[in-house]
């Protein structure tokens, strides 16, 4: 109850009872026409001076409609009744109330007799809690100090983060921050623990840039001040406040914070369940901003701050239309309209796995920057021993020519030391003399040079169907060092005999277009002249460090666990073992791994940030990569009787050619597909990012029914339709208008 001397000048008169306020400010002045509830009548705001019946008869005089918890509901209705009797209150008055109940029940459907369906019942009253609690949790999260910007390594390339986790295993909280630290270390503390244990998470925050403190299954009430820890952990968190790089994440009572005031990093998240830890998450990884306040000073002097983003311009996303990837909680605050599609992708996936198409896939799609769909999709290989994971790494084959080679010369053209039309003798001088060297970059590109769709190079270094031991050793050493698979070493001097080959090739019709990896090969070697630097070391300085992506690059078995890698084939023509943690193409394993045709392997989502930064036209967390007209140009159609965009694929202008991208997609988009099973599209016109993963290739290439039953197409259809988005008609228009230009 409320006391509001400005709308009731007696003293000691509440809202409820007041005339002035009820009758003639809000049905008066304010012409409210609804019910007019009181507040709970046996409250000791009122109760406590008022006698039962009283407050009743008062609370009807002030202009109430219905009267709730009255403490004597005979008493009241006596004391009303006397008052009409009296001439106090007219009985037209009371007329005039229970008609406007009477109404109010009518329009509610309550004056027939309907048996309801209890079926649901809280869901079915509750359709919109989740999205209010997320907003609230969200709204609510408070940055107390961050005095050494520590949550600002914690998306530093090669930073050592480690989650330790009191009262608490893995849980919503630690996966959702390992989603984009892949490294992200975990212990935990649990109830009754030994000093031993102590011991070891206090000697292993030294060796971290960052640890994160989180504090979770706290009681609500202080349960003799701990709220729910008991002596050990409360005595861990005493000692952890004096050691530097230490982020303390308290998903409970704010209070809890007074073992730990001097503490460097702090946040409060009040609500420890996984819409509060989703929150919780999105804050520590940079992806929104903490506007809690603190409501209790658990520590003298402690004030409430504000996380910054990483760059002005950064990781929110701008009026511009920039925007980094983040996951929402709800796949409607993505603008997903139809969520039965994206049921329908998953039984689609599950149908194709049953299928044989590939043994697992990993898919992931996201609207301006907000991503709606991640899963991951069966295993490794039939055997069923490895699931695949979120960050299962896959080799994505010819993705490699967008998503690495591409990217240098889109780098280097734009800083002006590339020109699109000037001759490979211009920049590889071993060239001349070939029919090679008067091809054009562009044409490279456009893959329009004449050069051959394919040279098996491998068949001549073997030797009655196997590897020659002129050309390979089962151990590295001085002249056998290129790695081509697990205990197989490739001479030294072999790539100088590919480029040879490649040299004395006949070059079929100039200017028609023909797919061929060997357009990529020698813009890789023209990247590597112009920079220095091998093309693997240039695209990993260039983009994918800059960018914080740990799970992308060549060679990944240098990086990463063999059991995080998906493997391809079994390879029993040229390598005569299981291809695992080696790139599957023929051609770039005889390069040891690094190509610009093939190479590249990737976790999903590191894809998809590539994608996004081209979809913002250069632009990824505050950082410029190209200029907007650099990427325009390579991402336009160009010539009549191709789809080709420079370097980049693009859907077909005609939709019943079949084409890469789905139905929906628009004529703007890029993308390519990978002959493992893979496939990426940013599409500027709707937003939409759609990263396609799988090993169809285990355990041989020959399986081809993912091109059969057009998966990778499909699917990205589903991912439209649960958009809304229609199929495109305008692709056509647009390839005629940008190859006019």
């Amino acid at each position: 109850h409320l006391q509001v001397p400005a709308l009731e000048a007696t003293e000691g008169v509440p809202t409820t009872l007041s005339k002035s306020t009820i009758t003639s400010l809000l049905k008066g002045q304010l012409g409210f026409k609804g019910l007019v509830f009181t507040d709970a009548l046996n409250m000791d705001g009122v109760a406590k001076y008022y006698q039962p019946g009283e407050v009743d008869l008062k609370a009807f005089i002030a202009g109430n409609d219905v009267l709730l918890f009255s403490q004597n509901v005979p008493l009241a209705i006596n004391k009303i009744s006397a008052a009409i009797d009296s001439g106090l209150v007219t009985e037209h008055e009371l007329e005039l109330r229970v008609k406007k109940l009477l109404i109010a029940k009518y329009n509610a459907g309550l004056s027939k007799v309907r048996s309801i369906d209890t079926n649901n019942i809280v869901a079915d009253l509750n359709k919109a809690i989740e999205p209010i609690r997320a907003e609230a949790y969200a709204k609510g999260i408070t940055l107390v100090k961050d005095e050494e910007g520590l949550l600002g390594r914690l998306l530093t390339p090669d930073a050592r983060v480690s989650y330790i986790g009191i009262n608490t295993g893995e849980n919503h909280l630690f996966r959702s921050l390992r989603s984009r630290i892949p490294d992200l270390r975990f212990d935990w503390l649990a109830k009754n623990s030994t000093p031993q244990d102590l011991n070891r998470i206090r000697e292993g925050i030294p060796g971290n840039d960052v640890t994160i403190v989180g504090i979770h299954n706290m009681a609500f009430y202080p349960t003799g001040g701990n709220y729910g820890l008991d002596a050990q952990q409360v005595e861990l968190l005493k000692g952890l406040d004096t050691l530097p790089n230490v982020v303390f994440v308290v998903m409970g009572n704010p209070y809890l914070a007074k073992h730990f005031c001097n503490a460097e990093s702090l946040l409060i998240g009040y609500e420890d369940d996984s819409i509060g830890q989703a929150a919780m998450a999105r804050i520590l990884l940079r992806e929104t901003r903490a506007v809690g306040r603190l409501p209790v000073t658990p520590c003298p002097g402690l004030k409430q701050e504000e996380v910054a983003p990483e760059e002005p311009a950064a990781s929110l996303a701008s009026t511009r239309g920039v925007y980094d990837l983040k996951h929402v909680e709800f796949v409607e605050d993505a603008g997903v309209k139809n969520e039965q599609a994206l049921q329908k992708l998953s039984m689609f996936m599950q149908r194709a796995i049953v299928s044989g198409a590939f043994p697992g896939a990993r898919i992931i799609a996201s609207k301006n920057g907000k991503i709606f769909y991640d899963e991951a999709f069966g295993y490794m290989d039939y055997s069923k021993t490895s699931r695949v994971e979120l960050n299962t790494i896959y080799d994505i084959a010819s993705m490699t020519k967008i998503l690495s080679t591409n990217l240098a010369v889109m780098k280097l053209y734009d800083q002006g030391k590339l020109d699109l039309n000037k001759k490979l003798g211009d920049y590889l001088k071993w060239t001349k003399g070939s029919n090679k060297a008067s091809i054009t970059i562009r044409d490279l590109l456009l893959h329009q040079a004449g050069l051959k769709a394919w040279i098996p190079f491998y068949t001549q270094t073997l030797q009655d169907g196997k590897a020659s031991p002129r050309y390979y050793s089962s151990t590295r050493n001085a002249s056998f060092s290129v790695p081509v698979a697990r205990d197989l070493f490739l001479r030294n001097d072999y790539p100088d005999s590919i480029w040879a080959a490649i040299l004395e090739s006949p070059l079929e019709t100039k200017g028609k277009y023909v797919y061929s990896d060997l357009d990529f090969y020698f813009l890789a070697a023209v990247v590597e002249q112009l920079t220095g630097k091998p093309l693997n070391e240039y695209v990993e300085d260039h983009f994918y460090k800059p960018m914080g992506l740990k799970r992308i690059g060549y060679l990944p078995l240098k990086k990463h666990k063999l059991s995080e890698i998906a493997p391809t084939e079994k390879d029993m023509i040229f390598r005569k073992q299981l291809v695992h943690g080696y790139v599957h193409d023929q051609g770039a394993a005889l390069f040891g791994g690094v190509a610009g045709h093939a190479g590249v392997f990737s976790q999903a989502e590191d894809a998809a940030a590539l994608f996004q930064m081209l979809l913002n036209n250069g632009m990824y967390k505050g950082r410029r990569y190209f200029k907007e007209a650099t990427v325009t140009k390579f991402a336009s159609y160009q010539v009549p009787g191709s789809r080709r965009g420079l370097g980049f694929d693009k859907p077909s202008a005609d939709r019943d050619d079949g084409g890469p991208a789905g139905n929906r997609v628009s004529g703007y988009a890029i993308g390519h597909q990978g002959f493992t099973g893979t496939c990426g599209w940013a599409d500027p016109e709707t937003g939409v990012v759609f990263v396609f993963l799988s090993n169809r290739v285990y355990p041989t290439a020959e399986n081809n029914n993912i091109n059969r039953q057009s998966i990778r197409t499909v699917t990205q259809d589903y991912i439209y339709e649960a958009l809304g988005i229609p199929v495109n008609r305008s692709r056509a228009d647009l390839h005629r208008r940008q190859v006019k230009k």
